[in-house]
């Protein structure tokens, strides 16, 4: 078999023609069986939701930001030699130092107040608790607005903290509707927001 020599040119030219690009592939979790069954009945269940019944969800969702971590996208202008020099070295803690979490809920029609959890420690294991979510977010932020709009029903993630006994039970007790989301998602952007944006525009 004859095998003729290809440039990288030639390659990238024949790519570029048929619309290929490249690109840093997007970052998912991985999942497990269970993760995708459990994906999978969460679309069947609402798979015939309509508009009516969406635009009375609210959504609520935690996200975690450090703040001593440094952004490895600075860039510096050095001299040959002056790679390790003091003012060119971006100073990281190596445990990701002490981060905070902000909690939010948004619906269609409403948004709660963001609630600013301090003083976590890094790594896993260290996130908001189900007494301090209970006491900090449905207390103080859920509870009152399901008092005010009874017919919405509250979607909040299948984290530890938001499926523990005490949780479910202070929730049963506040008559209010919960559906779970999923705990892991393979977009960038967040499931409810893709609604909440699909409910805007239809």
């Amino acid at each position: 078999m004859n095998q003729r020599p290809i440039s990288d040119d030639g390659v990238w030219h024949r790519l570029k023609y048929r619309n290929l690009s490249c690109r840093g592939p997007p970052i998912g979790p991985i999942l497990t069986p269970r993760h995708s069954c459990e994906r999978l009945q969460w679309a069947i269940h609402q798979q015939n939701w309509r508009h009516q019944q969406w635009k009375t969800v609210i959504f609520g969702d935690k996200i975690r930001y450090s703040i001593s971590n440094a952004d490895v996208r600075t860039r510096i202008w050095s001299r040959q030699g002056e790679r390790y020099a003091e003012n060119c070295i971006l100073e990281r803690d190596p445990w990701r130092g002490p981060r905070i979490m902000v909690w939010g809920g948004i619906g269609l029609n409403h948004k709660l107040r963001p609630v600013v959890f301090q003083n976590l420690g890094p790594g896993r294991g260290n996130g908001v608790k189900a007494s301090r979510y209970t006491d900090q977010v449905l207390r103080r932020h859920v509870v009152p607005h399901f008092a005010r709009f009874q017919n919405n029903t509250f979607q909040h993630d299948n984290a530890h903290s938001n499926t523990g006994k005490a949780t479910r039970d202070f929730l049963q007790q506040g008559n209010i509707t919960i559906i779970y989301l999923i705990y892991v998602t393979i977009s960038k952007y967040p499931l409810q927001v893709k609604i909440v944006n699909f409910l805007s525009t239809g």
